[in-house]
């Protein structure tokens, strides 16, 4: 999968709890209290970019959903004891995680659903390629 010896990972990805410094449940005040910049998406009072993540909140205001373009973040993550290039294919990506289901493989994106954590590579034209990743609760 490459060498990841010498690369700083300092994003880590929890499924179903965390994504970089945000966690699942947190309030706008925790939000605010990571010092990140904060923006709302367009008119939405529940979608906001938090410093490099995508982050939706649910009735209760607390945050559901974490993403991120893979783009957006630095060489490599971690997850428990693995460093993760972020250049890896969809496929070999989803063998870090558990329970994933098989990955759908699509000229125009590919898909893989895993337990608390769904990865998704957008394809539009041949030209904008994005990898997101996004952290979400396991039900």
């Amino acid at each position: 999968y490459g060498s990841t010896k010498n690369l700083s990972c300092p994003i880590e990805i929890k499924p179903a709890q965390s994504f970089g410094p945000i966690r699942l449940g947190s309030s706008m005040n925790d939000l605010k209290s990571l010092n990140l910049n904060i923006k709302s998406v367009g008119d939405s009072s529940q979608e906001f970019i938090v410093g490099m993540f995508s982050v939706s909140l649910d009735a209760n205001e607390k945050v559901k959903f974490i993403g991120a373009e893979i783009g957006d973040l630095p060489n490599c993550l971690f997850f428990g004891k693995f460093k993760i290039l972020k250049n890896l294919k969809i496929e070999k990506l989803a063998r870090y995680f558990k329970d994933c289901e098989k990955p759908v493989l699509a000229k125009g994106g590919s898909y893989v659903q895993c337990k608390g954590i769904s990865i998704r590579y957008d394809s539009w034209g041949g030209a904008q390629k994005t990898l997101k990743i996004r952290v979400e609760d396991e039900s």
